[in-house]
């Protein structure tokens, strides 16, 4: 028995399989698949799962979290379960008016990419000195926005309010990535409290990630200990040393951004002594003047030479007497 097919049949099957394979070919695993626009402020990351059937809308598929510090903005979005209808966000950034002053604003950055796998996208806007709105949307992005005029498409998560939006106002002392107080170095300490003349220590703490601390010991003049980038995870690390002819006593070390005039204070105890010549030692605890090699030399020369002069003196007498 032979079964015939209808060219409708025959075109029916080919959408639908042309459906079937055309998500899983849309973007390959791990990639910023559909970025369409380059922003040097903006950084859009993505880490997709295989292709799977299963699938929920997008409401029910993704959920989301922010964070915020001084120099960064952050959306993460989750996709739990792929999303049956493919997502096409828009991550900007509208430049405000400022001096407080919110409306109306101006398209300045643009980033575009696919939400159609299951998996992580981490959306980053960095932040400089200019005030700027944050925002992740859907659809439209006119040039210029405003409550009274054109208006961009809806927010990725409509229902957040404004959670998943920023309006960033820098203040007056602002660096590039944040405001100068929050680049002052904290949890700084010193590894370890102790040490002698010479010895090496660990300088460690938090900063801001990607700035650069500096550490300088407050002596006159003062000493520069190094310097370290802070990590992603905002933790920095300086493996620094105390001078050799550094006295005994404590002393605070300095450690600030290096575009920063804010700073902490650490103390380090140094409890020995070791001059640049290596001649002069003294062990921590030592009360009196260290004492040099020269002179224990010369000491102990004096105690061999009348050592020599008692054994000679002390024979003549045993002679004399045997002679008597």
């Amino acid at each position: 028995m032979r079964i015939r097919l209808g060219v409708p049949w025959l075109a029916a099957a080919c959408a639908v399989a042309v459906l079937v394979v055309a998500p899983a070919a849309s973007a390959a695993p791990g990639s910023n698949a559909g970025a369409a626009d380059s922003s040097p402020n903006i950084t859009v990351t993505q880490n997709n799962q295989p292709y799977s059937w299963f699938c929920l809308p997008s409401f029910f598929a993704l959920t989301h979290s922010v964070t915020s510090t001084p120099t960064q903005f952050v959306l993460t979005i989750n996709a739990h379960i792929r999303p049956c209808n493919t997502v096409l966000p828009h991550a900007v950034i509208y430049a405000m008016p400022g001096n407080g002053v919110a409306w109306p604003q101006t398209l300045v950055e643009k980033e575009s990419f696919i939400i159609n796998r299951k998996g992580t996208t981490t959306v980053v806007f960095n932040k400089a000195c200019d005030p700027v709105q944050f925002d992740v949307v859907t659809g439209a992005t006119p040039p210029t926005i405003a409550p009274w005029g054109p208006w961009h498409g809806l927010p990725l998560f409509p229902f957040a309010g404004n959670e998943t939006a920023q309006q960033y106002f820098p203040g007056p002392d602002c660096q590039p990535g944040g405001e100068c107080d929050d680049y002052t170095p904290s949890q700084v300490a010193v590894n370890p409290a102790s040490v002698n003349a010479g010895d090496q220590f660990t300088i460690s703490g938090t900063g801001v990630p990607g700035d650069t601390v500096s550490a300088t010991l407050d002596v006159n003049p003062l000493v520069d200990l190094g310097s370290s980038p802070v990590d992603q995870n905002g933790q920095f690390s300086i493996l620094a040393t105390i001078p050799a002819g550094t006295n005994q006593g404590d002393y605070d070390i300095v450690v600030a951004s290096q575009d920063c005039p804010t700073s902490t204070t650490v103390t380090i105890t140094v409890g020995g002594v070791l001059e640049a010549n290596n001649v002069a030692v003294a062990l921590p605890g030592d009360s009196g003047a260290p004492q040099t090699p020269l002179r224990s030399s010369v000491g102990i020369g004096v105690l061999l030479v009348g050592l020599f002069a008692l054994t000679r003196l002390t024979g003549r007498r045993v002679r004399s007497r045997s002679a008597r």
